[in-house]
């Protein structure tokens, strides 16, 4: 995994890579080459996708997206090759698999680039959301097993939720900074520029990519 300044995990046998993650876990995973073509699924992910046994190796990873997504999706594993990062379970993003009799599921999807010596890997894990998990109970799960520290603010900037992983980053135990302008996390100097910028970003609000300018 490559998060906020780690390096890629880098490893000389990928085939053994592949394996590993396919067996030592109950999520469904999905080991994709740097073409995005499917290197190995393990069978969560087969039943998940409705797939037989070894049917998906060599098949595009566009295969599990919904039509009317695929191009754009591969214009976006364009730009993840570009810049390979870790991406966590709860990404923001509204996303869609697609099982072979064509029905379709909304998925929460973690992404983590692994550099070969036979190139670029990228192993996704799965999990499919059902209506009866999208509750704050299930959001909040997300967030404290996401390996990234995160922090909500509310529309006043005010720090509304805070996992874990931000208390460990910062030194503050969560109770202390919920409730607490976002600006108290940012050295003095930055404060008063922050505020306007974060009214800008909230007048026109947008995705921005981890690192972006």
């Amino acid at each position: 995994m490559c998060s906020l300044g780690t390096p890629l995990i880098q490893v000389d046998k990928p085939t053994v890579v592949i394996s590993d993650i396919l067996k030592t876990s109950a999520d469904a995973h999905i080991v994709t080459d740097e073409d995005g073509r499917i290197q190995g699924a393990n069978r969560q992910a087969e039943e998940l996708f409705g797939y037989e046994p070894g049917e998906l190796d060599g098949e595009p990873i566009e295969i599990l997206i919904p039509g009317q997504h695929r191009e754009h999706h591969r214009e976006l594993r364009a730009r993840y090759q570009a810049s390979p990062h870790a991406r966590p379970m709860v990404s923001g993003l509204e996303l869609y698999g697609q099982r072979k009799d064509g029905s379709v599921f909304r998925a929460e999807i973690a992404l983590n680039p692994v550099e070969t010596s036979e190139g670029l890997v990228v192993t996704s894990t799965i999990r499919r959301i059902d209506e009866a998990d999208i509750s704050e109970a299930y959001f909040r799960m997300l967030l404290e097993s996401a390996p990234d520290a995160m922090i909500i603010i509310d529309e006043q900037g005010k720090i509304a939720i805070a996992n874990a992983q931000s208390e460990e980053m910062f030194g503050y135990e969560r109770q202390e900074i919920l409730g607490q302008p976002v600006e108290m996390l940012l050295p003095e100097r930055l404060r008063e520029t922050h505020v306007g910028h974060r009214g800008g970003f909230a007048a026109e609000p947008r995705l921005r990519p981890m690192g972006f300018g």
